[in-house]
């Protein structure tokens, strides 16, 4: 049996999930709902953002490594060491000892 990461997962990200509510209106209002919590390890931005992020609305990417099980989904948002993190894909190797989050955040 192949380890896991656990052990390098040493901080917590806040997982916020979309919810509409109507507005009583008509229409429907998006807002963010916290489910929970999990351990994460945050990768350091890909290079090619770091040259580019002083521009204005510079987006960055992270990848966000996470618990094989955690109940994370394309769509949320993951919060962390001050950044809100947009979660664009979620993704696991073949053994399945990780769950990998590519992620996005804008700079102004």
């Amino acid at each position: 049996m192949r380890r896991g990461i656990t052990h390098r997962l040493i901080e917590t990200a806040t997982v916020e999930r979309s919810v509409s509510t109507p507005d009583g209106a008509g229409g429907w209002t998006q807002t963010w709902q916290q489910v929970g919590t999990e351990p994460a390890r945050l990768s350091q931005p890909h290079p090619a953002e770091q040259t580019t992020a002083d521009r204005s609305e510079a987006q960055v990417s992270h990848d966000v490594y996470l618990q094989p099980d955690a109940d994370v989904r394309r769509g949320d948002r993951l919060s962390l060491r001050g950044l809100v993190l947009e979660v664009a894909a979620v993704v696991e190797p073949s053994v399945p000892i990780y769950r990998k989050a590519s992620c996005t955040s804008t700079q102004p």
